[in-house]
């Protein structure tokens, strides 16, 4: 038989030829990478999964050595929130965490997590990022971005609480700090009673007292 050809009358293609006259040449293993089997026509029949004239990639959506897993950006990525690595895991857009995308991201809210806020720089670690991407502030403080104290608190953290009526008495005020400074001619009780003086008819947790006279020894 003429090369290509074999059978006892020579009408059949020799192993590994293919076509109308046998002048295709397939082999399974190395044309189709032993992904596929090779068709009447020389070309090769990809098995499930694999693409390609020689069957050396995979089907739309389907990844991993052997084109065994199976990931589409729709479905198994939260409608699109990712996208599908090589190894057929979803590769989060900015903004979205999780196996599917499916969380928003640490500093990032709202329904489609577009709204970036961080708590510790935007809310001055005094309060959580809402939904909005606003500064939700603790008890202790107020304002926007939490640099300030809520009324009634002072100091670096708003940690110490004075209010004039209250903890300073009728006859003082809160200083910035949150300590309590006296209306003139009024003194600290304890700076009264240190001097050994009387102090005048006042409620005995009155902070700003008057001062009569020094105490007899």
């Amino acid at each position: 038989c003429n090369e290509g050809w074999a059978g006892d009358s020579c009408d059949q293609c020799a192993p590994g030829r293919y076509g109308v006259d046998c002048t295709s040449s397939c082999d399974w293993l190395t044309s189709c990478h032993a992904r596929g089997a090779c068709s009447e026509l020389g070309t090769c029949r990809c098995f499930d999964g694999f693409s390609g004239d020689d069957c050396s990639e995979c089907e739309a959506h389907r990844y991993g050595p052997t084109c065994s897993i199976s990931c589409d950006p729709i479905g198994d990525c939260s409608d699109g929130h990712g996208k599908c690595s090589q190894l057929g895991e979803c590769l989060c857009f900015e903004g979205w965490v999780g196996p599917a995308c499916e969380t928003c991201a640490p500093g990032f809210s709202g329904a489609e997590c577009q709204v970036q806020c961080n708590a510790a720089q935007d809310c001055n670690s005094e309060g959580i990022c809402a939904g909005t991407g606003e500064c939700s502030c603790f008890e202790d403080a107020s304002s926007a971005d939490c640099t300030t104290c809520a009324k009634g608190r002072y100091g670096p953290s708003c940690e110490i609480e004075c209010a004039a009526g209250d903890t300073c008495g009728k006859h003082g005020r809160c200083e910035t700090d949150g300590s309590c400074v006296c209306e003139s001619g009024f003194f600290d009780r304890r700076f009264v009673l240190a001097l050994r003086c009387v102090v005048a008819g006042a409620p005995p947790d009155e902070p700003c007292v008057i001062r009569l006279r020094r105490a007899e020894m």
